[in-house]
């Protein structure tokens, strides 16, 4: 028996939830209406609902198509959208149950705003006519059942894929996002329909379009506003593909006149401020939208009471890409004495960084639906490198650092092969991914990194709340991360390693045995030791200043301390290396010795020692005109240290000792009076001198960008000695970058006199080793209790390696050790000579 039915104004029962009759079901929920009540401003509405459970249909995805609990087929759509914070508004709703009682339930006030929104519009993915049942995990999955959570998880997928088509809700509107909106449906119902025929090209014939259509407006730029005017003749000469040819066909061309038209009337008019703050919504920094919104067969975004199909919003984007190179040429012939906002000319290229996650959906769904030649992803780990490897972009977000892995599983192209993932813990799921990916590539080790710098993480505040990640294997990878990067030995996740450090490692390892094997959270491997301590550790490391260029001034200092660690190892090897082979290793230390591994000494027939020395040159300069600030600085703080006070005081000081007696009596008592006024008078002048010679005699250092540093008069000559063409050239700036993804590293030195490149954690005593299976050295730290002796961990001098035996010790990250990263260590190598290291 039920309880008898209780309305929601009287404060309600809770609703409480029925389980699932199987694995392969689903609630959604029914909008039965909006109730308001009150008077305005105090107006409080009531949202009605009911529950329905549906089947999935277990032979695949087929758009929608299930069964309901009562075993008859039903429809439906899902809803995608952004929780909010978890201490934000509630909203409670009504839910009406199969035996005509009301229920009430709390749920975020985002959620109740997008179904309120789709009650008051009538809002539908398919259909304007008819109301579907709406799934919205929220509401439809008891967040309260750890276990039916998990199940859930592993559904969205499906859910998402055989749904008749998704809403995606981007927030309430505003002034700009209504702007934005409104122009894009506009353009995109416009009568000839070419932005959206250009959308549907593919990308060869489409970029050959967008190509002609720019040459066109240079062609009207280069013409004047005096023969703005010109006959469609006129116009059609000068628009043709990148070829030659007047594009693919006669239908190209066509379409490149008619978008030509399009181009010049609306391009000026693009509302870039409200699509920038349209991508900066919420929803579009969510992991889980990726699989959300590209897996449903169609969709349309809701911004308030504004809706847009998927197919406009792309088209609008692409429209965007060609306004982006023609706004300012169309903007001179137009409107020659208007200038484009300062805003909108900053926001035309930052809108392409807020677009990052929208175009990972557009990809996805290409790939799913089999379009230019892409097709669905089968590897789990490629998944989870792609969209939680960001360098120095910001991380794509999640609620919860599980999500990292399991907002990615409807992507893959049979997710039911990763059953084995456990959905309890961040760690548990983590551990289980690596411990079946290690068996194939052992280079996903090369992922475990720490937190370059903690300061800069982007990691969310939810993320920091799994404990079960602080007590995660060293040799385990953490998703969540502010700031992952791609291994060193790797030119992008899509390339192959550039070094093979374990090349032909089977010959020494017994028939049968695996290279890797995890027993619980210890990770098993066979492998040989390069240099069993490190004896130095470097203390500085390339940075980037706040503009994220190089910092030259460390550079500077990262190159002399490079000097120096090359001369203590031919100390402690008892050699000297000729001049051109210290040469050739400093550079390789530089950049991890990607542009001289990769390009044989030269970049575009230019040496790279001539580069080399030129950042040499820059460097120095920074280095002087630091200190030059420093000095600066130092008077100035000397000044403040020493001054009485106000202004006044000093000049008091300076020509009046006697009335100023009386305020500097606390730092003149066991002085001269007059001696320290003089003093303080000199100082004074002294500091006019120099910030006059600071404000009218500086020059600008070539650094080759926008924001250049700035050196005293005294810096000049040095200069003038820089030569230009090669600061300013490309290979230059491609040096650069390869030496700015260096960053995060610093130099060791180990008992073999071999000088390389570790992660900035790395310790005295830690161990240079190659395990088979990877691609570059790795160094280890072994554990304190392996034997007893050394300080954190670190086998003293006396103590030598176990050959042939057992190692236990933890994962400190890649290495790069020159003369070792092709195979060398081994040459030479017997079975005897391997260890298996216990990684903890």
């Amino acid at each position: 028996m039920t309880s008898p039915a209780t309305k929601a104004s009287d404060g309600g029962l809770d609703y409480k939830y029925k389980p699932l009759p199987s694995r392969g079901s689903f609630r959604a929920i029914e909008l039965k209406g909006l109730d308001c009540s009150g008077f305005w401003p105090y107006t409080k509405e009531t949202l009605h609902i009911r529950i329905v459970t549906i089947g999935l249909d277990e032979r695949g995805p087929a758009d929608g198509v299930g069964s309901s609990s009562s075993s008859s087929s039903r429809r439906y759509e899902a809803l995608s959208y952004a929780w909010g914070a978890k201490t934000g508004r509630r909203h409670r709703v009504v839910i009406e149950t199969e035996y005509g009682e009301e229920r009430v339930k709390s749920i975020n006030e985002n959620l109740f705003l997008a179904l309120t929104a789709i009650w008051k519009n009538k809002i539908s993915s398919v259909s304007s006519e008819c109301r579907l049942p709406l799934f919205a995990d929220q509401i439809c999955v008891n967040q309260e059942n750890e276990v039916e959570v998990a199940a859930q998880v592993r559904l969205m997928g499906r859910i998402y894929h055989q749904a008749a088509g998704v809403i995606v809700w981007l927030g309430p509107s505003s002034r700009g996002s209504d702007g934005f909106f409104d122009f894009a449906d506009t353009l995109c119902r416009r009568q000839d329909g070419v932005a959206c025929e250009t959308a549907q090209l593919d990308p060869d014939r489409r970029g050959k379009i967008h190509t002609a259509v720019v040459d066109w407006c240079e062609h009207r730029a280069a013409l004047g506003a005096e023969q703005q005017s010109g006959t469609q003749q006129q116009q059609q000469a000068k628009v043709s593909s990148p070829d030659g040819d007047d594009g693919d066909d006669e239908n190209d061309q066509g379409v490149v006149k008619r978008f030509c038209a399009v181009t010049e009337e609306d391009c000026l008019r693009f509302p870039v401020t409200g699509y920038a703050e349209v991508l900066r919504r919420p929803w579009f920094g969510r992991l889980w939208i990726i699989q959300e919104a590209a897996l449903a067969p169609v969709g349309v975004f809701l911004c308030g009471n504004r809706m847009l199909s998927f197919d406009f919003f792309r088209a609008t984007f692409l429209f965007y890409c060609l306004c982006s190179r023609t706004r300012g040429l169309l903007a001179s012939v137009k409107q020659p004495q208007l200038k484009l906002p300062m805003n909108e000319l900053v926001l035309q290229n930052d809108v392409f960084e807020f677009a990052r996650p929208y175009l990972s959906i557009g990809k996805e769904r290409a790939a799913i639906q089999g379009v230019f030649g892409l097709s669905r992803e089968t590897s789990l780990v490629a998944l989870v490198k792609k969209y939680n490897v960001n360098g120095d972009n910001d991380k794509v977000g999640a609620s919860q650092p599980k999500d990292r892995v399991f907002g990615l599983l409807g992507l893959l192209k049979d997710p039911g092969l990763f059953d084995y993932l456990d959905y309890g813990d961040a760690a548990k799921a983590y551990i289980g991914l690596v411990r079946h990916e290690v068996k194939h590539d052992v280079d996903i080790l090369l992922f475990a990194q720490k937190e370059m710098d903690k300061k800069k993480g982007v990691k969310e505040k939810a993320e920091n709340e799994d404990t079960s990640l602080e007590t995660l294997p060293s040799w385990v990878p953490d998703w969540s991360i502010g700031r992952l990067r791609i291994p060193h030995g790797y030119a992008s996740l899509t390339d192959g390693p550039r070094y093979a450090a374990s090349r032909d490692y089977a010959v020494l390892s017994p028939v049968g045995d695996k290279p890797a094997v995890i027993r619980g959270s210890t990770l098993r491997i066979r492998g040989v030791v390069v240099d069993d301590r490190i004896l130095k550790v470097g203390e500085t490391q390339i940075r980037r200043d706040a503009d994220r260029f190089l910092d030259y001034a460390a550079l500077k200092r990262y190159f002399d301390e490079t000097d120096l660690f090359l001369e203590d190892a031919a100390t402690v090897r008892r050699d000297s290396l000729t001049s051109e082979q210290r040469l050739q290793t400093a550079l390789r230390l530089t950049d991890g010795g990607r542009t001289l591994d990769r390009k044989d000494n030269s970049l575009d027939d230019l040496p790279l020692e001539a580069l080399y020395n030129e950042l040499q040159k820059t460097g120095t300069i920074n280095v002087r005109a630091e200190q030059a600030r420093e000095t600066y600085t130092s008077f100035s703080n000397i000044w403040r240290l020493h001054s009485p006070g106000a202004y006044e005081s000093s000049w008091l000081a300076a020509f009046l000792p006697a009335p100023a007696l009386t305020s500097l009596r606390y730092i003149l008592f066991p002085l001269d009076v007059i001696g320290v006024a003089l003093s303080l008078a000199w100082v004074r002048l002294y500091l006019i001198v120099l910030a006059f010679r600071q404000q009218r005699v500086t020059v600008a250092l070539p650094t080759g960008r926008g924001n250049d540093k700035t050196t005293s008069t005294g810096q000049q000559e040095m200069i003038r000695d820089l030569d230009m063409q090669l600061v300013n050239h490309w290979s230059m700036t491609e040096y650069k970058e390869n030496i700015a993804r260096n960053r995060g590293r610093r130099l060791y030195l180990t008992r073999e006199g071999r000088v390389g490149l570790a992660p900035q954690d790395v310790e005295q005593g830690d161990m240079v080793v190659v395990l088979f299976g990877g691609s570059v050295p790795f160094i280890v730290r072994k554990d304190k209790e392996d034997d007893g002796h050394g300080d954190k961990g670190v086998c003293s001098d006396e103590v030598a390696l176990p050959l042939g035996k057992v190692m236990r010790c933890r994962l400190v990250g890649e290495a790069y050790c020159p003369g070792v990263m092709n195979g060398e260590a081994l040459v030479g190598t017997g079975e005897d000579d391997t260890v298996t290291f216990l990684i903890s």
